[in-house]
């Protein structure tokens, strides 16, 4: 098995759909990575990214979806590997 990322956050909301989950590889543009469902109201999301490889820098962020559109994104988590 090789590295993996794990985030957690916690679904406060009742209005969303999902999360996006976005990261920077490198100081690069943010991306999409993954969207996961909502978990209205069951406390902590988690999300695994094992797509990483050693020798870089990422930095990901998380923004809930509804039919508005994307929230204001999350603070932004930065990992060296």
């Amino acid at each position: 098995v090789g590295p993996r990322v794990r985030l957690t956050w916690r679904d406060n909301a009742t209005n969303e759909t999902g999360f996006l989950i976005e990261r920077s590889d490198n100081g690069g543009v943010y991306f999409t990575l993954d969207t996961v469902g909502p978990r209205i109201f069951t406390g902590n999301v988690n999300y695994t990214d094992d797509t990483i490889t050693p020798g870089n820098n990422y930095k990901y962020r998380v923004g809930a979806v509804n039919e508005a559109g994307v929230s204001p994104y999350s603070n932004t988590v930065n990992f060296n590997l």
